[in-house]
């Protein structure tokens, strides 16, 4: 089955990583966002218990390299 996903164009898109590691264990998923700094705004609707252990990151592009 194919994920399909339609926009409007003018949204931004996140990285989203989930671990799981060797034993099984899930640990909390790094969220990456497009910026230059951290802006309170994108987390003021999660709900503070469930993203307390949640990482979260910001690069210019909203993606990760391996560089």
């Amino acid at each position: 089955m194919t994920a399909k996903v339609a926009t409007d164009g003018k949204r931004e898109l996140i990285t989203v990583i989930e671990y799981i590691s060797g034993d099984g264990q899930v640990l909390p998923p790094m969220i990456i966002y497009k910026g230059a700094g951290h802006y309170m705004g994108w987390y003021q609707h999660l709900d503070p218990e469930v993203v307390r252990d949640y990482k979260f990151a910001y690069t210019s592009s909203g993606w990760t390299t391996c560089s």
